[in-house]
């Protein structure tokens, strides 16, 4: 009898081990819900020759793409997760109470990824040229960078992370009081609310609270204040998004929270597969407004609701961001939004546009200093690009003059400067021109040192 139970035991153990592959024999497929591309299964022969890297490759293909894989790693991260606590995946947090928070935000929120005051500057200075070239065109410009969720929420992170460190949006916001720049400073609205919550507990992302004293924030800027929204917000179970998801990648989590509805009165140009297009196009009836909205995932939950208040709009996700499409469309309000943890990226991808000569600038009577500053001048997507350092002097306020005109330059080091330049100290700057530069045209450059305007001639070029 005895020999019988251990032979079963025996049979069951090995079937449940080639469950796996048995499914992979029987095609039983189960949706992947991870947010990645997964490995795809290897050739043993690559235009006629062995691949050399076929058990590796193997390898990888198979730990991904295993029989049943996503309902085991879901099981096992059930298991975890509510009997003891514990995430078993490295990009989500298990914080208290039942929140969820995103790895990505850690370097944030302990400190260690904090910019530096002249970085801090520099954002400021990015923001503010595009806000000015805007201004020109009749444009408004509004910024809305979005807090990390820890951010907003610190008392529910794990205790082994410590205390909040001062964070760059916190930073942003002292510093960008001082501008003329229509900057919404979504800590300050959120840290108001007493009664809601403003983000979701188990997705990186703001719920429908949250969204809507955004969208309302930035209503008020473009001189919508009589319109308020709260009514479409209401009480909903559901299936929450990407950090349930990538925790149970099969099951996913619900959990209670205020969601926006509305009935959708807009029309999409052209076909979309996701709110997470690289471009989306708009139609509606409703106020004559053109909207461009650069924007990353934080604003899938604004698009169908401004789609429906606004005439037009164009939402885009590139990075840097490309403002020639207003060569082909004119648009009354530019809005750049842009979660917190991403905030580093503006500071090192140049805005793709032409710059325009700025009006009666004021530097004939600057100072000539004994520097000289390297310059490179390039054909970039139908656009003349001049970049350029300067060793020796940090400023972050740059201007350069081509064809008896003065530019303001974006202080941003290109790819191929920083490899050259990347050790020393010194100022980079790139611009962009919508016409060509002749090879005997004078450059020179104008920097703010030292509280003063002073003038430097260009090297080479």
């Amino acid at each position: 009898m005895k020999r019988k139970l251990d032979l079963t035991y025996i049979i069951f153990f090995f079937l449940i081990i080639s469950l796996p592959l048995l499914s992979m024999v029987a095609g039983i497929e189960v949706k992947n819900s991870e947010k990645r591309q997964l490995s795809q299964c290897p050739e043993l022969i690559e235009e006629g020759v062995l691949n050399t890297e076929f058990p590796r490759d193997f390898d990888t293909y198979f730990s991904e793409n295993f029989g049943l894989r996503p309902l085991l790693i879901t099981g096992y991260g059930g298991l975890n997760y509510y009997l003891l606590g514990h995430s078993v995946n490295d990009q989500v947090v298990a914080g208290k109470s039942g929140w969820l928070y995103f790895d990505k935000t850690l370097p944030d929120y302990t400190g260690e990824n904090i910019m530096s005051e002249y970085e801090i500057e520099k954002l400021v200075r990015i923001i503010q040229i595009q806000s000015d070239w805007l201004k020109q065109k009749g444009i408004k410009f509004v910024f809305m960078p979005v807090p990390n969720k820890n951010t907003i929420y610190p008392e529910y992170m794990p205790r082994r992370y410590g205390e909040k460190a001062v964070t760059n949006i916190e930073l942003l916001n002292k510093a960008f009081a001082d501008t003329d720049i229509n900057y919404i400073n979504l800590v300050d609205l959120y840290s108001r609310v007493e009664d809601d919550i403003v983000y979701q507990k188990k997705d990186t992302h703001w719920n429908g609270t949250g969204a809507i004293i955004a969208l309302e924030e930035i209503l008020d800027v473009m001189g919508v204040s009589d319109l308020s929204l709260s009514s479409y917000i209401v009480e909903r179970k559901i299936r929450t998004g990407d950090l349930g998801n990538m925790l149970l990648p099969s099951a996913g989590m619900t959990d209670t929270q205020p969601v926006i509805e509305m009935e959708k009165k807009y029309q999409t140009i052209g076909k979309i597969r996701t709110l997470e297009d690289l471009t989306i196009e708009t139609k509606s009836d409703g106020m004559d407004r053109d909207v461009l909205m650069f924007r990353d995932s934080f604003a899938n939950t604004l698009i169908p609701v401004m789609s429906n208040l606004f005439e037009f709009c164009y939402y885009s996700r590139s990075v840097p961001y490309d403002y020639r499409i207003l060569e082909s469309r004119d648009f009354d309000v530019v809005i750049s939004e842009i979660v917190e943890r991403n905030l580093t990226d503006l500071i090192h991808n140049v805005p793709i546009m032409p710059a325009q000569p700025l009006k009666d600038p004021d530097f004939k009577n600057s100072e000539a200093i004994d520097q000289k500053m390297i310059i490179q001048i390039e054909q970039e997507q139908g656009l003349t690009k001049i970049s350029g350092f300067i060793p020796g002097l940090l400023s972050n306020e740059i201007y350069i003059e081509a064809d008896q005109k003065i530019y303001a330059a974006f202080p941003v080091l290109t790819e191929q400067m920083q490899e050259r330049y990347y050790d020393e100290n010194g100022s980079g700057f790139t611009l962009f021109l919508n016409h060509p530069i002749s090879n005997d045209t004078v450059i020179k450059g104008f920097i703010r040192y030292q509280d003063n305007i002073v003038s430097i001639q260009s090297l080479s070029y």
